[in-house]
Order: C-alpha cells, then structure tokens, then sequence
C-alpha cells in the first residue's frame, strides 16, 4: 500500500472506529427495540423465509435467531455487537471501493458520511437496522469482487 494512503487509511479508521466508540459509550442502557422484539418473537422458530414489513429479512433475522439460542435475551450487548459489526463491514468496504476511483480522502470523505449518516448512527444504536447495512455492504463486496475480473470473484459474488 503506498504511504500516501496511510494518513486516508487512518482517518477512515478513526472516523468509522469513533462512531462505533460513540455509539457504544451512547447506547450502553439501551434494551431490546420494537423490531427487536417483533424478530425474537416472529422468527424464533424458524420461518426465516417470511417477509418482515414486507421485504425478506433472512440474514439479519438468522442472527438474530442465533444469538436467541445461543446467548439469549440476558443481555442486549451480543445483539449490539452485530450492529457494530455490520456499520464497520459498511465503512471499510465503501472505503476500500472508493479508494481507487476518486482517492484517498475523498473515500474517507465517503465512508465518514454514510457510517456518521442517520441510517448509520441508527444501526450502532438499534442493531437489527442492519438489515440496512448489511445488503449494502455485501453490495459493495460483490462490486469489489466483479472488479477482479476471475471466475473465482466472479463466483463468490453471485453467491
């Protein structure tokens, strides 16, 4: 990586790391949200098929239905934690895309305005939001993949 980058490479880490520091130091007496408690109650069985306000929800819904069976409802940081995972997956990815096509800090100027965003700050604090982040991060993963021009990227993106 060239050292011009390392300063961009820094301030992307700072700026995505400082929502999730923030949000985490906000949020630490949040409890269980409305969609939270609609997934945990919808899906805890199965049926991860079905639409949730009328889009498919099956990743974020099969999270959830793990960490429902695997560390329960005790506590709301595990759940937190894949809304932190999912916002910071958003930012790297945006930033890695943008790097080579408009440089390096306007790329930190990208990945900073959508993790700092509303949708951004939302997810950190309410983490089945990452039904938002998640489908756009992985979106961007698949752009990245397409970028490689093999059959290995071109398969790992259509799956």
């Amino acid at each position: 990586m060239p050292a011009r980058h390392r300063a961009a490479d820094v301030a992307a880490s700072v700026s995505v790391g400082g929502l999730l520091a923030v949000a985490a130091v906000a949020g630490r007496h949040l409890w269980f949200f409305s969609d939270d408690w609609n997934i945990l109650a919808r899906y805890h069985d199965g049926h991860l098929l079905e639409p949730f306000n009328g889009h498919l929800s099956l990743v974020p819904a099969g999270i959830y239905d793990v960490l429902f069976h695997t560390v329960g409802l005790g506590s709301y940081w595990p759940y937190r934690v894949v809304g932190f995972v999912g916002i910071a997956l958003l930012g790297a990815l945006t930033y890695r895309y943008a790097l080579p096509r408009v440089g390096p800090w306007p790329a930190v100027a990208a990945a900073t305005a959508i993790v700092w965003g509303s949708g951004g700050v939302t997810n950190v604090m309410f983490p089945f939001l990452v039904n938002f982040s998640l489908p756009i991060a992985l979106l961007v993963a698949i752009w990245l993949l397409f970028d490689r021009e093999s059959v290995r990227c071109d398969v790992g993106a259509s799956l």
